[in-house]
């Protein structure tokens, strides 16, 4: 294992002189460019590869040469590094025998591509099938919308009304009607009928009235009661104690670790420390958060132990011991506390030698309140 360690390394140191070699772009930057290259690989996995954490894919690797923007020969040799490097750790059962490795015509096609994007030659990538998908979507919804205004209008037209059951004429309309009234027809509307019509009242006013109230008032009631009398309830949101800028630390690292038979993709980890083998980092939390999770656990020689304590304000909420089978879950009520610390001591308590490698917290979460 240790061997297998010491290829992975190996291999991180060449990866590191690529990343310089390439203007030591930021993980961030890094992380942005191999999404454009075509393969995403995370800033956890980032730190990984050049801290040499753990053996890269050969995806993961073409991709953080394309983001390094490295020339033909960078690249020849990447890939000769990582078949040897591979094909090492597969002999030690180290690696699957499964992980593709590049061809020729790969590292040929990878070079091509160093050598047009250098010139600034390479087009632009298209957009994804999901984007693809997202737009048609839009663009179907926008059509259906525009096709139920025609149908309601259609249907449902607006009508100015004078009164219960009788319709608004225009007064070009009216006057027009006047005009052309027959003497007879004048005759007719002086005399008074013997008993009122009322062909109006059952055939228009029925009609139009229940039309009208179905339709409108409830719907309207409906959709706008629920948004107001009952607002949505806010959930809770997390954040990774990753995220957070440390007031102090010793030898404080992110990225992804394995502990009790688990990967934790956005953890923290830290060394022996440098005074009684102790190790302190402080977080400043506002009181904007009510529960902290993470879960512990150690590297380092047969029968080490470590212990994780955690501190709010100054005062402690608790300790916590791991070994390298054993881990441990913490969650703890962080409501008003200004300043979480952590801590770890190497239970040998000597600096000078020390047990543990790393004390880890896998995956340390704050959450708000919801």
């Amino acid at each position: 294992m240790a061997q297998a360690e010491e290829i992975q390394k190996e291999f991180a140191r060449w990866l590191r002189e690529v990343h310089i070699h390439g203007g030591a772009p930021s993980l961030r930057q890094l992380e942005a460019r191999t999404v454009e290259a075509g393969y995403a690989v995370s800033k956890s996995s980032l730190s990984n590869m050049l801290n040499g954490v753990r053996f890269p894919t050969w995806k993961q690797t073409e991709a953080f040469v394309k983001a390094t923007n490295a020339d033909g020969e960078t690249a020849k040799e990447t890939a000769r590094r990582w078949r040897e490097a591979a094909l090492l750790l597969k002999e030690q059962s180290s690696l699957r025998e499964t992980e593709e490795e590049p061809s020729t015509a790969d590292v040929d096609v990878l070079v091509q591509e160093l050598a047009l994007a250098r010139a600034g030659l390479l087009p632009s990538r298209p957009q994804s099938q999901p984007v693809k998908t997202a737009l048609y979507v839009g663009a179907v919804l926008l059509v259906l919308a525009g096709a139920g205004v025609v149908w309601w209008n259609a249907g449902h037209p607006l009508l100015d009304l004078e009164g219960p059951g009788q319709v608004q004429s225009s007064p070009d309309k009216a006057a027009d009607e006047k005009n052309h009234e027959s003497p007879d027809r004048s005759a007719d509307k002086a005399t008074p009928s013997p008993s009122p019509s009322p062909s109006l009242s059952p055939s228009l006013s029925p009609s139009l009235s229940p039309s009208l109230s179905p339709s409108l008032s409830p719907s309207l009631s409906l959709s706008l009661s629920p948004s107001i009398d009952k607002p949505a309830k806010p959930k809770p949101q997390h954040k990774l104690l990753s995220e957070l800028t440390p007031e102090s630390s010793g030898d404080l690292n992110t990225g992804e670790a394995r502990i009790g038979g688990h990967d934790y993709p956005d953890s923290l980890w830290d060394g022996c420390g440098l005074a009684d083998g102790v190790s302190v980092t402080d977080y400043s939390l506002a009181s904007e958060y009510n529960r902290f999770t993470t879960t512990v656990g150690i590297k380092g020689e047969d029968g080490a132990v470590g212990t994780f304590g955690l501190r709010a304000d100054g005062k402690e909420i608790g300790s916590w011991t791991a070994t390298r089978d054993r881990v441990k879950k913490i969650d703890v009520d962080v409501t008003g506390v200004e300043r979480l610390t952590l801590t770890t001591v190497d239970r040998q308590g000597d600096p000078l030698y020390c047990t543990v490698d790393h004390f880890i917290w896998g995956d340390p979460t704050l959450t708000t309140k919801g």
